[in-house]
């Protein structure tokens, strides 16, 4: 997102976009196989209905953070900010990731 947002020529610009996006969509079938993969049986449905809510609750707040931020500084400070916050978060993210365990019933 970062290199969209600040690449001079709109070509690259939309290249980079996409070579963003695509990957992203390829997230929630891995994500759905794992959850299918660790959950028994008898909770699975609240679980997934769980974190289909979280991550619809995610979404529409940073919809409305950086839609805010996209109004009062420009459209290109939101992109930068937004990256830079994944930018940070992710590799804390990659360190924490299987710390902690999904305890079964």
């Amino acid at each position: 997102m970062l290199l969209s947002v600040l690449s001079p020529v709109w070509q690259l610009s939309l290249l980079v976009y996409w070579l963003h996006e695509i990957p992203r969509g390829l997230i929630n079938p891995f994500q759905a196989a794992a959850l299918q993969s660790a959950i028994p049986s008898q909770t699975r449905a609240t679980i997934e209905s769980f974190v289909s809510m979280v991550s619809k609750g995610a979404a529409g707040l940073g919809l409305i953070l950086f839609g805010l931020i996209g109004n009062v500084f420009g459209i290109g400070v939101s992109w930068v900010v937004s990256s830079l916050i994944i930018i940070i978060v992710l590799p804390l993210a990659l360190v924490f990731n299987g710390k902690t365990k999904i305890k079964t019933v």
